[in-house]
């Protein structure tokens, strides 16, 4: 269901344009902009010793702290014919510093713990991407104006270990303590899922940013048939 939710939205944007008056331009008001921020993210993942969560619950664990990206976001915006508004944006980033505590434990409840690694999470790169579509609703001789909402948003983390330290060793089981040579492991994680929000619209063509920091904006007004 969650793969088919993306196509969903899709055929509903579809849906509206019947309704758009096939003898009138269309009216599509357009908003693009450029932003640039920075971001701190921390992820815990771990497993247990089988799929029953048990023997022991949490076997394995990797911590990364203080992921400090620098991110470059795109965001873009149309109204068509004052009522269909569609939204999304798409973003980068690069981690360029952050840590990570790589742990195994022989005992339930993070006892008994025979390895420990920390490690350099730099190097990292980080995805956003997010699409919704609403109803504009006007009040007041169209002096306010709302948009509820609704979308789908996809989110992705390639981390990294790398310059690790062996803290704590257990001959047979993991590398010697001090220094890792050569380690250079990455992972992935992502999240996929919906959204809702209501957005005020004071003006179509009033001047506006999202994200930490407007680089460029353009708002252009263009009639297609």
């Amino acid at each position: 269901m969650r793969k088919q939710i993306p196509l969903l939205l899709l055929l509903a944007t579809i849906a509206f344009f019947p309704y758009l008056n096939p003898a009138q331009a269309a009216d599509i008001k357009t908003d693009l902009s450029l932003s640039t921020g920075f971001r701190v993210d921390d992820l815990n993942w771990n497993i247990a010793g089988n799929i029953s969560g048990n023997n022991p619950n949490v076997l394995s664990e990797l911590t990364w702290s203080d992921l400090e990206t620098l991110q470059a976001t795109v965001n873009g915006k149309a109204l068509i014919n004052e009522w269909l508004y569609l939204r999304g944006s798409l973003g980068y980033g690069w981690t360029f510093s952050g840590d990570n505590l790589d742990s195994d434990f022989s005992g339930n409840d993070r006892t008994q713990e025979y390895s420990r690694s920390s490690n350099s999470a730099h190097g990292g790169r980080v995805l956003d991407g997010a699409i919704g579509l609403g109803y504009q609703f006007s009040w007041l001789s169209e002096k306010f104006k709302l948009s509820p909402l609704l979308g789908y948003s996809y989110s992705a983390l390639k981390l990294t270990l790398r310059d690790g330290v062996q803290v704590i060793a257990t001959p047979g089981k993991t590398p010697p303590a001090g220094p890792i040579q050569g380690l250079d492991s990455t992972y992935d994680a992502s999240w996929l899922g919906p959204w809702e929000s209501t957005s005020p619209l004071k003006s179509a063509k009033r001047s506006h940013s999202s994200g930490v920091l407007n680089i460029t904006e353009r708002i252009s007004t263009r009639r297609e048939t």
